[in-house]
């Protein structure tokens, strides 16, 4: 009975052996594939076929496919006595290679050969311990080198913009006005200089009676955008003597006397006198009136910019 026992062992263990000599070393590579990766499974052939060349199957529908499952290519190198298939998983977990049968290497299949595939959902929920699949949360987001800095710094900008110009709308439109009254005031008294220097060029060709009515007519005339709204007078109708009575038009501390009331009186005694006495009035007499009212506007521009007027 022992002497049948260790016959049938006898036998039984070469058996054993060879079954474990023919099941091929495999290594996949990578060793961790997602669904719709593409993978490689290498087979170390532990007993080589001699005389069997190297090949390779390029062509998909030469090759067994499953639904989990699609292989690419298979490629036999005999150098290295290595077989290798390149595959598709469509499943997570362990699947397994479906049986290929190759003439050119009698007795070799690859049944019982498995390929590992994880899965992208949370690992511990899985069908077979009862969980439900979710998907992982997601990555938190990449943010490009200096977004934070434009969007923070074109909100600044806006606001600061919107800022300034309710600001102008407020404080800003009395000081623009300032500006626009003080630019009307040198129009003025550069446009009165200008009829003063063409009234003196045409001292010797023209009527001294002619030149003196534009200068009455004009320098009153200036003199109204002043003064009128101060003696609620006109300033075109007024005589010397109304011009005595006003009001200074700088404080008597700024010391401009080409400009006050009685300066002004002073210019137009003298001009109607040169108008209206009858004589013809010498040319060294109008550059003379000319003079005195180019040192009235000197004047008066250098007593608003003191004022902070221009």
């Amino acid at each position: 009975m022992r002497a049948g026992l260790f016959l049938v062992l006898g036998l039984l263990l070469p058996l054993l052996s060879w079954a474990q000599e023919g099941q091929p070393e495999a290594s996949q590579i990578p060793r961790q594939l997602f669904v719709g990766d593409r993978g490689r499974l290498i087979l170390n052939l532990e007993s080589p076929f001699p005389g069997t060349a190297s090949f390779a199957i390029t062509e998909p529908w030469f090759l067994p496919q499953s639904p989990e499952l699609r292989l690419h290519r298979l490629e036999f190198d005999s150098r290295r006595g290595q077989v290798l298939v390149d595959f598709t998983a469509f499943a997570p977990g362990e699947l397994e290679i479906p049986p290929i049968e190759i003439p050119q290497l009698p007795g070799f299949n690859l049944e019982g050969c498995r390929v590992s595939i994880a899965s992208v959902l949370n690992p511990g929920s899985s069908p077979q311990d009862g969980g439900v699949l979710v998907l992982s949360g997601s990555a938190p987001p990449l943010a490009v080198p200096g977004t934070a800095l434009l969007i923070y710094g074109s909100s600044s900008l806006m606001i600061l913009g919107l800022l300034l110009l309710l600001g102008l709308g407020i404080w800003g439109r009395p000081y623009l006005a300032k500006l626009m009254e003080a630019r009307r005031r040198r129009r003025l008294i550069r446009l009165m200089g200008n009829i003063g220097e063409s009234l003196r060029e045409r001292i010797p060709r023209s009527s001294c009676q002619t030149i003196l009515k534009r200068l009455s007519v004009e320098f009153r005339a200036f003199l109204g955008y002043f003064f009128d709204g101060e003696s609620g007078m006109d300033c075109r109708a007024m005589t010397a003597e109304e011009f005595s009575v006003l009001s200074p038009l700088f404080s008597p501390a700024e010391g401009l006397q080409p400009v006050s009331p009685s300066s002004l009186g002073d210019f137009f005694r003298r001009l109607d006198r040169l108008r209206f006495s009858g004589e013809t009035a010498a040319g060294e007499e109008i550059s003379a009136l000319l003079d005195q009212m180019e040192g009235i506007l000197r004047a008066m521009e250098r007593g608003f910019k003191e004022q902070g007027k221009s």
